[in-house]
């Protein structure tokens, strides 16, 4: 049997589900390729070196206006952001619909996708970072398409 939903909890998924809405709606009404004047506050604070999800904004507008390749090339993993994004509003909204909350999976049961999401991101960011300060490729790949996609993303940074 699932709990019901609190008013403070009520509260906080709607205000999320407002701040996502607020965002896609700035993306969509964005009209250049740097749809935020704002300065990466983790580049201010590291010297100038990309945040982990640089380019992630400029990949999800290209999404949103169906640029597909475009979106690849900024970051590869903005579709997987927005898929799980949407998967995470839809569970809110269905809470908020039922008045209780969702079942929820097992720490183990989520580690089986986070954990290795979570390598692939850091390894894609790692390879990135290569890519962008030594300018050299660290090996050879079998599938030429997939590193296309790499290097296209590393030099997008």
């Amino acid at each position: 049997m699932s709990q019901r939903l609190t008013n403070q909890e009520r509260r906080l998924r709607w205000s999320l589900i407002g701040l996502a809405a607020l965002f896609a709606v700035s993306l969509g009404l964005s009209s250049h390729e740097r749809p935020l004047p704002l300065h990466c506050l983790f580049q201010w604070m590291t010297g100038g070196i990309p945040s982990p999800t640089c380019g992630m904004t400029r990949s999800l507008v290209a999404l949103l206006r169906g640029q597909w390749e475009l979106a690849l090339s900024y970051h590869l993993f903005s579709p997987i952001a927005l898929l799980g994004g949407s998967v995470i509003l839809a569970g809110m909204l269905v809470e908020l619909w039922r008045g209780c909350r969702l079942p929820m999976l097992s720490w183990w049961q989520c580690s089986i996708v986070w954990v290795p999401g979570a390598i692939a991101f850091f390894g894609y960011y790692g390879l990135r970072l290569y890519l962008r300060y030594d300018g050299t490729l660290p090996f050879v790949t079998a599938n030429p398409s997939v590193w296309h996609w790499l290097v296209i993303g590393a030099k997008s940074l």
